[in-house]
């Protein structure tokens, strides 16, 4: 029996050049997906319903090839193995900085980042739930500068901000 798909249409990736031109770097891309991958989607299984004919492309213009091909992947292997926890572990790794280079770090949390936007985007609970419990497993025990850097986070705060805010809360490094 063959499975029924929906082409999907992700969405152009886009970069400011030197002169603050947007520049295309990615296409956006013409997809088939299985038709119960999109079911495991609450923004595709709701939009399948309005959509009229199957011929068209279901739009979804803030995720790009790469991240849709991720989230395929992971709900393809969720619906055809819904109890392999190692499967999703190895997925969704964590690397350590004793391991790896902060520039392999940096790129995975990146990777991370938009898997967690995209499930966020598709209303895909599993998926962000399993993102969201990574994510914050691979901040514990970190320093604030340390989560920065692996981040690309930038320190809004001023020297005397954070002079002010040790002393406010000096009372918490007694206990």
């Amino acid at each position: 029996m063959k499975m029924s798909t929906v082409k999907i249409l992700t969405g152009d990736i886009v970069e400011l050049n030197e002169d603050g031109e947007e520049r295309i770097v990615e296409e956006g891309v013409e997809v088939e997906v299985d038709r119960d991958v999109l079911d495991a989607w609450g923004t595709t299984a709701d939009l399948l319903k309005d959509l009229e004919s199957s011929e068209e492309a279901l739009p979804l213009p803030n995720i790009t090839y790469s991240v849709l091909q991720k989230v395929i992947e992971y709900t393809r292997h969720h619906i055809d193995h819904p109890d392999d926890v190692e499967w999703t572990k190895e997925f969704l790794y964590v690397l350590k900085r004793d391991t790896s280079s902060l520039e392999e770090i940096q790129a995975r949390n990146e990777e991370l980042g938009h898997l967690v936007l995209t499930a966020n985007y598709l209303n895909y609970k599993q998926l962000l739930t399993d993102v969201a419990k990574v994510m914050a497993r691979s901040m514990c025990g970190k320093t604030p500068e340390e989560l920065r850097e692996e981040w690309k986070l930038s320190d809004d705060l001023t020297e005397e901000k954070k002079k002010e805010i040790k002393d406010a809360n000096e009372w918490c490094l007694d206990l």
